[in-house]
């Protein structure tokens, strides 16, 4: 039987849009609501009664902040629950459709853990201060109280080292991380998702391409920057330093960072952009200074919530498997806390390129062929 996956490779978009089209969602655009639906009825998609449950719960998950916060209950003597702790800093981005990711991931979260009848308590921290959060006596008294398991999101280097180093009574994860002596790994395969990204751009014959990277702290932007030059390198093209322009999550930040890399005396033909917030970003510039895409430089991003809702310029992403990366992190947890003995289970999720208007090979230049 079809499923999501099939058709979001049959209408060319990613399965987040397949998923809104599908369980009603009014933010997406006519056109793409069309390619949904016609490649559903191709296909003939016919929707199972638990599969149907999911898409609501989804959706109910992704709801805004105010309506959300009901179903989240605090830690304290909270039996069977599963603990979000996140930056506080980020906090806002869970309930926050427009951000994307993060909404997306806390949807499979919350669905998983209603799914099982337990509930799920938002625990922001400062950050930089996961270590007083890790206190032992608080944890053993959460683990006393019924606490399930504990998930972390956007963690940093510095904290996965104090996760490994402070041997939690209780399951954790620090979700879609490659850790190195973690019991639990539910993650997406952040390098293969970038070399197919990479191998598609060189394939087009572009032998120039510029990087909007993030920060070197965050494992995640590190593994995209590499299986990205991994799959130029295989197509035998070469990333100068040059051309990885690095900065801050914000969609200025993008702006600036493609501005800086366009205004090279020989300029990249394409963009990659390892973070959707730096792909809107570059959109943004573009538009304010009149460059056409791909007809000026072709455009990657990876993920692409917002972006595949987006009205006009359809961009070529790699799609992420956020709802899939919640809900498995949470059966994981869940399935941990029900047996004595240590066990190791490490899932990998693959994102997939979905090309859209966004590339093109490169164009004549002041009459000059690019390459």
């Amino acid at each position: 039987m079809a499923g999501v996956r099939d058709i979001a490779r049959a209408a060319g978009v990613s399965t987040a849009t397949v998923s809104r089209v599908l369980s009603g969602s009014a933010d997406v655009s006519d056109d793409l609501r069309r390619k949904v639906r016609s490649a559903a009825a191709a296909l003939n998609y016919r929707p199972e009664k638990a599969r149907r449950g999911k898409r609501a719960r989804a959706a109910k998950a992704a709801e805004p902040a105010a309506a959300q916060a009901a179903s989240l209950e605090p830690p304290a003597g909270a039996a069977g629950n599963v603990l979000l702790y996140i930056p506080d800093t980020h906090a806002a981005a869970l309930h926050d459709r427009s951000v994307g990711y993060f909404a997306y991931v806390f949807s499979g979260v919350l669905s998983k853990v209603q799914e099982c009848g337990l509930t799920l308590s938002l625990t922001p921290y400062p950050a930089g201060e996961l270590a007083g959060v890790l206190m032992g006596e608080n944890l053993e008294r959460l683990k006393r109280g019924g606490v399930k398991g504990l998930l972390f999101l956007f963690s940093n280097a510095e904290e996965d080292a104090l996760l490994l180093d402070s041997k939690l009574p209780l399951p954790w994860i620090a979700l879609n991380r490659k850790l190195e002596g973690a019991e639990l790994t539910v993650r997406q395969d952040e390098r293969g998702g970038a070399y197919a990204a990479g191998k598609h751009l060189a394939g087009l014959g572009h032998a120039r391409v510029g990087v909007l990277a993030g920060p070197k702290r965050f494992q995640f932007f590190e593994e995209r920057l590499e299986g990205f030059r991994e799959g130029l390198k295989d197509a035998g093209v070469k990333l100068p330093p040059d051309l990885i322009a690095r900065s801050e999550f914000s969609r200025e930040d993008g702006a600036a960072s493609a501005q800086r890399l366009l205004a090279l005396k020989e300029p990249p033909t394409a963009l990659f952009a390892t973070e959707e917030e730096f792909a809107v970003g570059a959109l943004r510039y573009a538009e304010k200074e009149g460059l056409q895409i791909p007809g000026d430089f072709s455009l990657v991003a990876y993920s692409d919530f917002v972006l595949s809702a987006r009205r006009g310029m359809a961009v070529t992403a790699v799609s992420t498997p956020a709802f899939e990366l919640g809900y498995l992190a949470v059966e994981a947890l869940i399935n941990r806390s029900r047996i004595a003995n240590p066990m190791r289970l490490e899932i990998v999720l693959q994102p997939a390129l979905v090309v859209r208007q966004s590339v093109d090979a490169p164009r004549p230049r002041n009459g000059k062929p690019r390459s």
